[in-house]
């Protein structure tokens, strides 16, 4: 189906499966994709700083970490190897889910909402890839915290902005699709990843979800502006 003619002269959203708009599922398949790098990259990364990132002949190539050590000692105490990856995993995933704060309102007074997003993935590509070198470890946590910030805070009120404001019904079956995707990325992420370090090593995971990561925003979601607001006109009749 087509998009047809609304009474206030724009476009209704092309429709795709089950009478949703298609920009619902490239948004749910990029939700999976982030969901799927997070929970991947977050299976193995204590496993991989104590098995080897934070061993000798490793730690010491990390640029910048002897200062980064020092703060969390200055804070926390004297910490282990063990400890010290715990600590390390704590704070990212503490600042993960604070970011989007500041993503949403960068994205709402500044550079839209897509514009946020696909920048988002950008950076988060930027950090698997750096993550796969030892030297970039503290880099590349930064470079995800800041992408999740942009991508998180503003993707799922992309999904809402694609229906109608009276389409109640529609918008709460939108965003049951929107967290299936959210679910089938956060499954598969620990175990593909897994499988791949415990194949390959700990750096082939990285290179995946770097790919996924930016595959997922190649395209546009269709029935969107170039900001990210969508287009929920009300259609006229077929018949």
């Amino acid at each position: 189906m087509t998009a047809i003619a609304g009474e206030t002269g724009g476009t209704a959203p092309v429709r795709g499966m089950f009478g949703h708009p298609k920009g619902l599922y490239f948004l749910a398949a990029t939700e999976a994709w982030e969901r799927f790098s997070y929970y991947g990259m977050t299976a193995l990364v204590v496993l991989y700083m104590v098995n080897q990132l934070l061993l000798p002949g490793h730690i010491e190539n990390i640029a910048g970490f002897p200062a980064f050590r020092a703060v969390v000692e200055g804070v926390f105490g004297p910490m282990s190897t063990q400890a010290l990856a715990s600590q390390i995993f704590g704070l990212y995933s503490g600042f993960i889910y604070f970011t989007p704060v500041f993503g949403g309102i960068i994205a709402d007074r500044w550079i839209g909402q897509r514009n946020a997003v696909v920048l988002g993935a950008i950076l988060m590509s930027a950090g698997h890839l750096a993550m796969a070198f030892d030297q970039s470890f503290l880099i590349a946590l930064l470079l995800l915290l800041i992408g999740c910030g942009f991508l998180k805070g503003n993707i799922a009120s992309q999904v809402g902005a694609l229906y109608a404001a009276d389409d109640e019904l529609n918008r709460v079956r939108g965003y049951t699709i929107f967290s299936m995707g959210i679910n089938v990325g956060a499954v598969l992420g620990p175990l593909v990843c897994g499988l791949l370090a415990q194949l390959y090593g700990w750096h082939t995971g990285p290179y995946l979800l770097r790919s996924s990561t930016w595959r997922s925003v190649n395209r546009p979601p269709a029935g969107a502006t170039a900001d990210g607001q969508a287009l929920h006109r009300t259609p006229r009749s077929c018949a």
